[in-house]
C-alpha cells in the first residue's frame, strides 16, 4: 500500500511535514475447492487447499468427523452411516486479528458418500455335499474375493471373466458361506453375499398300481402291488441335482386305512431303483372278515442331503380287493378340470384327487364299507393335501347300464376331515356326508372308468365337488373320466342292503340303518364325562376305541357285552374327539365334544 504526503495551499511548515506509515496485514486467504467420492463409514483425505494469514479450522454438515489435522490443509474426513447418498460439505475457515479487527475468509470441499447399493457379490445356489463355491460378480477382473464359511476363512478366489469359484472341503447342510470383495472401490453390503447350504430337492410322480384283485376267495386273500414313482429335478427349487441317489436312499411308510387290512408286505429283493424311476413290490393280505381294503403309500427319504418337496409329490391311496359278488371298490385319481364348494374352484383344478373305496352288504344285511381321498390344493403359493375319510357307508344303488357297463351310487357319513400338510390346522367340516357315484366300463386303464365325488360339511354344504355343474341324480352320466385307476362293481349274489335301481330312477335310494347295534353317548356334548351305551342283538363281544381329531388312538375299550354302559372322557382335554363301537363286520362311529 503506497501512501502521499500533501502540501496544502498557504501552509509551508518544513519542520512538520513528515508522515507516519503503519502497517496493516491484508485479508485472509481460503481456497479449498475440490470434491471426493467415498463409501459410507470409510474416509478420505483432503488434498489441494490452501490458506495464508490465519490459523485455519474444518468443519463439516453431516454426521461424520473430521481428524488427523482438523487445524491443516489435508484432514481426513470419516463418513457416517448416515450420510449415505449424500453430498457432505466441508468448510475450511480462516482467521486472524490485526489492530483493525478480526477478519475471516471460508472456503468449501465437497465430499460425495455412496451407499451400500452396488450389485453385490452373488454366489450360485449351495447343495449338501457340495465342493465348490462359486458365483459372479461386479467387480473387476482381477478383484480379490474372500471366501468364509461361517467366520473361518476359507480361502481367496480372483475374478476372471466375471466369475470366482473354488473347490473347498465338502459342504453340510446349514453351513453359511460368504463372500467378500477385499479391493476397495465399491461399496457392497456383505450380509446380501451369504448363502446357506440346503438339501437337494426333487418331485415325485406316481405311476404304478391303485387297485388290485385279490381273486374269488370271499374269506380274506392277498394281492400284490406294483409301486412306480418317477423321481424327478424340481425345476423351481435351488438345488436340484438329483444324481447320486441309490435304492438304499428310499423308504415307503404305509398305513392301512380301515379295518380289513390284515399285513401289507414288501416282497424281498423287489425294491429298485434305475433310471430315475424307484420301483417296489408289497403284498397286501386282507383279513378273513373283509371283502376289501385301502392301503397308503407314501414315499420318503433315508439320505437326510435330499428331500422331496411336498409340493409336488404323490402318495397313492392303493385300493385292494376280493373278486366277489356283491360290492363295489375303486382306486385310481383324477384331474378336476371344473371343481367347486368350499375348497374347489381353480385353487384344485389341474391337482390330483386320489381316492380309494370299497363298499358291500355284510351278513346282517347292513352296508359296510370305507372311503379315502386326497384333495390338492393351492395355498400361498404352496399345495396344501386335505384327506377325507369315512367308514361308514349308508347307502348304495346299483344300475346295470349293459351287459358289460354298470353304475354305482353310494353315500357314506361321519366322514372325518383332515390338513396332512398341517396337521394341527383345524378344518371345521368334520362329521360331514360323501356322495360318490362311478361307472364301472370295463378293465382298468386310463379313460375307461367314470366317477363324481362331492364332499360335504357337517352343515349340509358343498365342501368339495369335482365337478361343480353335476349332480348325483341316477339320470345324471356326465362323470369324469379316471385318470388312472379301476372301479369294480359286482352285483351277483347281494345283500338286502344293496338295492338294483332301473334306469328310470331319479335319485339315490338311502338305506335306513339297523336298529341291532347301536352306539349312543349321553351328555354330548359334556364338561365332564360321556355315558356310552352299547346295543346289539348279536352276543359277539365288542371293541370300542377313542381317536382325537389327529387320529391319534386315546382310549380303547374291549370285549363289551350288548347293553353294556361305560363312562369315559372325565380325563380327555377339550376338544372333538371320535369313537368307533366295532362288532365283526360291524362298524359304528360317533363324534364327541368335550367342553
Amino acid at each position: 500500500t503506497q501512501f502521499r504526503a500533501v502540501v496544502k495551499s498557504g501552509v509551508c511548515d518544513a519542520a512538520n511535514s513528515s508522515v507516519t506509515i503503519v502497517k496493516i496485514d491484508p485479508l485472509p486467504l481460503a481456497s479449498a475447492g475440490g470434491s471426493a467420492t467415498i463409501c459410507n463409514n470409510e474416509t478420505a483425505i483432503v488434498s489441494g487447499a490452501s490458506a495464508s494469514n490465519g490459523a485455519i479450522l474444518w468443519t463439516e454438515n453431516a454426521a461424520g468427523s473430521i481428524t488427523l489435522g482438523a487445524t491443516t490443509l489435508t484432514p481426513t474426513y470419516t463418513a457416517a452411516t448416515g450420510d449415505a447418498g449424500n453430498s457432505v460439505i466441508l468448510t475450511m475457515t480462516v482467521k486472524s486479528s490485526n489492530s483493525c479487527g478480526t477478519a475471516t475468509a471460508s472456503a468449501i470441499y465437497t465430499v460425495n458418500v455412496k451407499s451400500n447399493t452396488s450389485t453385490p457379490l452373488v454366489t450360485s445356489p449351495l447343495c449338501a455335499g457340495a465342493t465348490t463355491v462359486n458365483g459372479t460378480s461386479n467387480e473387476a477382473d482381477g478383484t480379490s474375493i474372500e471366501v468364509f464359511k461361517g467366520a473361518t476363512s476359507l480361502q481367496t478366489a480372483i475374478v476372471n471373466g466375471g466369475i470366482w469359484n473354488k473347490s473347498v472341503t465338502a459342504l453340510s447342510i446349514g453351513d453359511v458361506i460368504t463372500a467378500k470383495a477385499t479391493a476397495i472401490g465399491k461399496c457392497l453390503s456383505d450380509a446380501s453375499n451369504s448363502v446357506t447350504v440346503a438339501v437337494t430337492s426333487m418331485c415325485t410322480s406316481y405311476s404304478g398300481d391303485y387297485f388290485a384283485n385279490t381273486g374269488t376267495t370271499t374269506t380274506g386273500g392277498s394281492a400284490t402291488v406294483t409301486l412306480k414313482y418317477n423321481i424327478l429335478t424340481d425345476v423351481t427349487a435351488a438345488c436340484s441335482n438329483i444324481s447320486g441317489l441309490t435304492v438304499g436312499d428310499f423308504k415307503i411308510t404305509v398305513t392301512s386305512q380301515g379295518n380289513t387290512i390284515g399285513s401289507v408286505t414288501l416282497v424281498a429283493g423287489s425294491a429298485s431303483y434305475s433310471g430315475g424311476i424307484y420301483t417296489a413290490k408289497y403284498t397286501i393280505a386282507l383279513t378273513s372278515t373283509g371283502y376289501s381294503g385301502s392301503v397308503l403309500f407314501e414315499l420318503g427319504l433315508n439320505n437326510t442331503n435330499f428331500s422331496i418337496n411336498g409340493n409336488c409329490s404323490d402318495n397313492p391311496v392303493v385300493t385292494v380287493s376280493t373278486n366277489s359278488a356283491g360290492f363295489v371298490t375303486g382306486g385310481g385319481y383324477i384331474l378336476p378340470a371344473n371343481s367347486g364348494g368350499t375348497i374347489g374352484g381353480t385353487l384344485v383344478n389341474g391337482l390330483k384327487n386320489n381316492f380309494g373305496f370299497n363298499i358291500k352288504s355284510g351278513n346282517s344285511g347292513r352296508l359296510q364299507g370305507n372311503w379315502n381321498t386326497i384333495i390338492r390344493r393351492r395355498e400361498n403359493g404352496q399345495i396344501v393335501n386335505y384327506q377325507v375319510k369315512s367308514n361308514n357307508a349308508s347307502s348304495l344303488v346299483i344300475t346295470k347300464i349293459s351287459a358289460t357297463s354298470y353304475r354305482a351310487d353310494m353315500t357314506f357319513t361321519s366322514a372325518n376331515f383332515q390338513n396332512l400338510t398341517c396337521p394341527l390346522c383345524p378344518v371345521n367340516a368334520n362329521n360331514g356326508t360323501v356322495l360318490v357315484s362311478v361307472y364301472d366300463n370295463g378293465e382298468p386303464g386310463a379313460g375307461v372308468d367314470k366317477i363324481l365325488i362331492t364332499i360335504k360339511d357337517k352343515n349340509g354344504n358343498v365342501w368339495y365337488t369335482s365337478d361343480v355343474t353335476a349332480n348325483h341324480n341316477v339320470t345324471y352320466s356326465n362323470l369324469q373320466l379316471l385318470n388312472q385307476g379301476n372301479i369294480q362293481v359286482h352285483t351277483l349274489g347281494t345283500k338286502a342292503g344293496i338295492r338294483i335301481a332301473s334306469l328310470s330312477d331319479t335319485q339315490i335310494g338311502v338305506i335306513p340303518p339297523l336298529n341291532d347295534f347301536n352306539l349312543k353317548a349321553l351328555p354330548n356334548p359334556s364338561v365332564y364325562e360321556f355315558k356310552l351305551q352299547v346295543q346289539s342283538r348279536s352276543h359277539e363281544k365288542m371293541q370300542l376305541r377313542v381317536t382325537d381329531i389327529s387320529g391319534r388312538t386315546v382310549e380303547e375299550v374291549r370285549y363289551l357285552s350288548a347293553g353294556q354302559t361305560i363312562r369315559l372322557g372325565a380325563a380327555y382335554q377339550k376338544g372333538i374327539y371320535f369313537v368307533e363301537l366295532s362288532q365283526g363286520n360291524n362298524r359304528q362311529q360317533i363324534k364327541l365334544v368335550k367342553l
